[in-house]
């Protein structure tokens, strides 16, 4: 029972390491790599519903903001090295993960049988990320630099909740174009507090609202959001592939591929483990 206990809490803290790096990694999202893990939904649901368990959504979620803290505040200038010499392994990693998920995505949303109008909604998905990559590209880049005041810390916070909270959405392209990143990544790499705290108030307030309005919609017509989510995923796929070929590429970078679906099958493994295990308990 320990054993298990401590692989939970492990596996919650690699997956909060994933969504912290995601959140801050051009082209990536921090709520793909939730839903990669198999932690997005029981997060909306433990976040909207947080004093109906305290202690069972505080177990569930302190492992995964322990991690995320870590992946931003730590792995901030490791992930700036990394995206500038290797961004062809590191962005293939992250299609690992994103496409290894992918298979229990599909099983999730087809748990009651499977309609073809759920294509729709997978449609749906795709091209609202599409349109907002888009938009992303279209807008005119703003200089970078400077240091961000509260009211742009507030607004840099509230972008990357939007990133996390809807998965596929890559919101550190937009605090580029929005000449934020830059300043953004420098308060991590330097603590700066004092611009640190309004982008947590706008990225608790934003999350706040968007978890309640994600959490109606699994209640309400939750095979219709599982097939959003797939859609949200495939796109962000793509836009990884894009910025892949745009960097370059080479044969051996497939390793890191193959890593990122290992790690998913591993985790699939272990949770059809704990399912059965649960179901002969």
């Amino acid at each position: 029972m320990r054993e298990g206990r401590l692989g939970r809490f492990a596996w919650r803290l690699l997956a909060g390491i994933c969504m912290g790096v995601g959140a801050i990694t051009p082209g990536v999202s921090g709520g793909v790599m939730a839903v990669a893990m198999g932690l997005y939904e029981p997060m909306i649901v433990a976040v909207s519903r947080f004093f109906r368990d305290v202690r069972g959504n505080v177990k569930l979620l302190l492992p995964i903001g322990l991690g995320a803290c870590v992946g931003v505040l730590a792995m901030s200038n490791l992930m700036r090295y990394l995206m500038a010499r290797y961004a062809g392994p590191v962005l293939l990693l992250f299609i690992g993960l994103v496409a290894g998920s992918t298979p229990a995505l599909v099983k999730e949303g087809s748990r009651d049988g499977f309609s073809k109008s759920y294509l729709w909604a997978f449609a749906a998905g795709a091209a609202l990320l599409g349109a907002f990559a888009l938009l992303e590209r279209a807008a005119p880049p703003r200089a970078q630099g400077g240091q961000l005041s509260f009211a742009e810390g507030l607004l840099c916070g509230g972008i990357l909740s939007v990133g996390v909270v809807i998965p596929g959405v890559s919101t550190s392209f937009l605090l580029i174009y929005m000449g934020m990143y830059a300043p953004f990544m420098a308060a991590i790499s330097a603590l700066q507090i004092w611009t640190l705290v309004p982008i947590a108030l706008g990225f608790g307030a934003v999350s706040l609202a968007l978890v309640h309005a994600v959490r109606l919609l699994f209640a309400r017509a939750r095979a219709y959001a599982y097939f959003a989510v797939l859609g949200f995923t495939a796109g962000s796929v793509v836009l990884m592939l894009w910025m892949i070929a745009a960097q370059g590429f080479a044969w051996w970078h497939l390793v890191f591929l193959l890593a990122g679906l290992g790690v998913m099958a591993l985790q699939q493994r272990r949770a059809d483990h704990a399912h059965k295990k649960t179901k002969s308990m």
